[in-house]
């Protein structure tokens, strides 16, 4: 694999470096900004960047809080979600929201109606404030429109390193047999890396301390081993009264774990039970009292290749993504056409006072004060 192909360039044809994205001239005073007919956030952006009009208000409408409505036309599947006399959140304004959260959080985020609703409300207010920005003339403000343009450019700054890194992770993945033997290549140099701790699947049903008293949900537990004991089913006890939030869908069944990941007084309960179907003593953990019965154990030992495989090309693929993101900010940092003004960089570094001053301040706090504290006495 050619380790140093080109990057397709956006918005043209393929096989070409990227360019150097183009740099707005920030440098530019207010006032030639205004002689210019610049006056408000918007006429800058269009200034920024004249060519992508329709996207920078799209832009600008996320991040100053426009109502979607004035930029797009209102849609049937794009209903308002909640509105007051002043502004109104509609469906894909609270799922440009969701997609702030990380990846692993969002599928979840909405099983909660009062966690929606809670984000809802703040996204209101939110732009219930903006809009009496607008109002009071804020953003007409010099210094804070120049602010408000300021986060967009850095917003579009991380819209084109996205951009890179799409473009990379299909570079990588439109080249699997190359990878698939890297990561065979790796995992024979760091089979040492790949061992694996003794790891159980278990069936467990909780009584939950926040719903009992501790001893109420002892008795319980106890009461409920006594009857499995009987014959009852486990996993169909666990179904029915578990009071683990997931136990209507998994009838208490745990996917493999080792003992580093569990509660450790319900690893302790757990790694002692013998053969697959022992069922042990109620144990209390810091969520309430357990029921825990042994389904499998695999010993300590190192993994195949095939199980390692996943983690080893997601590794791959990261340090991958991560270097073409590296190189195409190297060009940036590499333009031959970089100038640094010394003096004036130098001008706005403190300058450290020279032992004379120091000398002469501390004369000064004796004859005023006493002795200096230690944190103004001369090296």
């Amino acid at each position: 694999m050619n380790t140093n192909a080109q990057l397709p360039a956006f918005g043209g044809g393929g096989g070409v470096v990227y360019p150097a994205p183009p740099i707005p001239r920030w440098q530019t005073s207010w006032q030639s900004r205004s002689a210019a007919g610049i006056g408000r956030p918007m006429d800058i952006l269009r200034h920024m960047l004249p060519a992508k009009a329709v996207f920078v208000n799209w832009l600008a409408a996320i991040l100053l809080g426009v109502p979607m409505g004035s930029v797009c036309a209102q849609r049937a599947e794009d209903p308002v979600l909640i509105e007051n006399s002043v502004a109104q959140i509609r469906r894909s304004d609270y799922e440009r929201e969701l997609m702030r959260l990380p990846a692993e959080a969002r599928d979840g985020f909405g099983n909660s109606r009062k966690r929606v609703e809670e984000v809802l409300r703040r996204m209101l207010v939110t732009r219930v404030l903006a809009q009496q920005a607008r109002t009071a003339n804020i953003d007409q403000d010099p210094e804070t429109a120049a602010r408000i343009a300021s986060e967009i450019e850095r917003y579009l700054a991380r819209l084109q390193l996205q951009a890179v890194e799409v473009a990379a992770a299909a570079e990588f993945d439109a080249d699997p047999k190359t990878w698939e033997a890297r990561a065979r290549e790796y995992y024979l140099a760091n089979r040492g890396g790949f061992n694996r701790p003794e790891q159980l699947r278990a069936s467990h049903i909780l009584f939950d301390v926040k719903r009992h008293s501790p001893e109420e949900a002892e008795r319980l537990a106890r009461d409920w081993r006594a009857r499995i004991a009987a014959g009852e089913d486990f996993n169909d006890v666990a179904a029915r009264v578990s009071e683990d939030p997931t136990a209507g869908s998994n009838a208490g069944r745990l996917n493999w774990f080792t003992r580093e990941e569990m509660d450790p007084a319900f690893a302790e309960a757990a790694f002692k039970l013998g053969a697959p179907g022992e069922v042990s003593a109620p144990v209390r953990s810091r969520f309430g009292w357990h029921l825990v019965r042994l389904d499998e154990r695999r010993p300590a030992g190192s993994r195949s290749f095939e199980e390692a495989r996943s983690e080893i090309l997601q590794e791959l693929k990261r340090k991958f993504v991560g270097a073409r993101v590296d190189a195409y900010t190297a060009t940036i940092r590499a333009d031959p056409g970089l100038r640094v003004d010394e003096a004036a960089v130098a001008a706005i570094i403190p300058k450290a006072p020279d032992q004379e001053t120091i000398r002469r301040a501390l004369e000064k706090y004796k004859a005023s004060s006493g002795a200096p504290p230690a944190s103004m006495k001369a090296d």
